[in-house]
């Protein structure tokens, strides 16, 4: 629908990841434009004009979440960032909103 919200998911708990896509489509209001398990390819591959929110893994291999937000930051991508963690380190989450995450959601919740 015209109306969802496009989604690009971060995650790379493979198995995670793929109920986190199969919940949103379920739940309806989604639209997901891509899931990715490594900040890298998300960053080769993603059309930022395309999407309104990254849900993103802080812990990730290779480049960090806290790396891919200061890159998209460094793009003037104008998509919103919601971190998504395991984590309830508060100073993990609040440099994540300094850097420009609009929050977090931990998993499990």
């Amino acid at each position: 629908m015209e109306d969802d919200i496009r989604l690009v998911i971060v995650e790379d708990d493979d198995i995670l990841r793929q109920n986190l896509v199969e919940c949103l489509d379920a739940h309806g209001g989604f639209r997901i434009v891509a899931a990715f398990g490594k900040a890298e390819d998300c960053l080769e591959v993603t059309v930022w004009d395309e999407v309104d929110i990254l849900l993103l893994d802080m812990e990730l291999p290779g480049m960090s979440g806290l790396e891919l937000i200061e890159r998209l930051h460094q793009l003037n991508v104008p998509t919103k960032v919601a971190v998504f963690t395991n984590h309830d380190d508060r100073q993990l989450v609040f440099q994540a909103i300094q850097m420009g995450a609009l929050g977090y959601v931990l998993k499990g919740s």
